[in-house]
């Protein structure tokens, strides 16, 4: 299996995300052999109703689209 991984994110549209927000997760200097491990998410913060848990929700929604073949097709969301 080969390794992805996400560099550039976008979502609208879900929860209280009614305009666009867009996530960068590199950094702006990039050696020929990046170290991965300097690019989690530390963490997700701001005001109440900001938009912190409609992030949270797409990227379990962008999760199971990847891994779930039938997960569109399911009358059951989870």
């Amino acid at each position: 299996m080969q390794l992805i991984y996400l560099i550039n994110y976008s979502v609208k549209g879900i929860k209280s995300l009614d305009e666009d927000v867009k996530l960068s997760f590199y950094k702006k200097t990039i050696s020929k052999n990046p170290d991965m491990n300097g690019y989690n998410i530390k963490g997700i913060y701001g005001m109440n109703g900001s938009g912190k848990s409609g992030i949270v929700t797409s990227v379990k929604i962008l999760k199971n689209i990847l891994t779930d073949s039938g997960y569109l097709n399911n009358p059951i969301i989870h």
